[in-house]
């Protein structure tokens, strides 16, 4: 499994956890947003891709250490993803997106 497809599948299997993750993270870009300057003050479309790109670097994260667990021999091996991804480990990374924490209240 390469990085893009388990970013699909995250999305497509954690969605209430990933649509939450958004929603806060864009919620703190907006608090972010409010503090700067009438000049500095980005769009809602510079807003939407700071948040992506935070959201590909939390999911590549995630990818790399989940990568690492299944060690390089399974690395390319998708059983193995599948294995490692089950519904469990699905529901559990799902909750902890949709608590995840932003700004200057994050621990």
């Amino acid at each position: 499994m390469n990085e893009k497809e388990f970013i699909a599948y995250i999305e497509a299997n954690a969605k209430s956890g990933v649509e939450s993750w958004f929603e806060n993270a864009y919620a703190d870009e907006e608090r972010k947003n409010a503090g700067r300057g009438m000049a500095k003050k980005w769009n809602d479309a510079k807003m939407t891709r700071a948040v992506e790109k935070l959201w590909q670097q939390v999911a590549g994260g995630m990818f790399t250490t989940i990568g690492n667990a299944l060690g390089d021999k399974n690395k390319d091996n998708v059983d193995a993803w599948m294995g490692m991804l089950n519904d469990e480990t699905i529901e559990s990374l799902s909750e902890s997106l949709a608590e995840a924490q932003f700004g200057p209240d994050a621990e």
